[in-house]
């Protein structure tokens, strides 16, 4: 699944799922900027209840480097 980067528009943005009993996660991941966006859902009621939400700056495309550098 793809999302559109909130920081700079990147089409491709990853986006990862997981559910756990009665809770659920997704996460937005930018490989171009690093950007990321991440939700926790609670499903208990019946109805989605966010119990955290977190928006992170990305810095550049850090990701892309391999540990060591070049």
């Amino acid at each position: 699944m793809y999302e559109h980067c909130g920081q700079c528009g990147f089409i491709y943005a990853r986006v990862d799922t997981e559910g756990w009993g009665k809770n659920s996660a997704w996460r937005i991941m930018c490989p171009v900027c690093g950007w990321t966006a991440y939700e926790e859902i609670n499903w208990e009621s019946g109805e989605p209840e966010v119990m955290t939400r977190n928006v992170a700056k990305g810095y550049g495309a850090f990701r892309l480097l391999p540990p060591g550098g070049y």
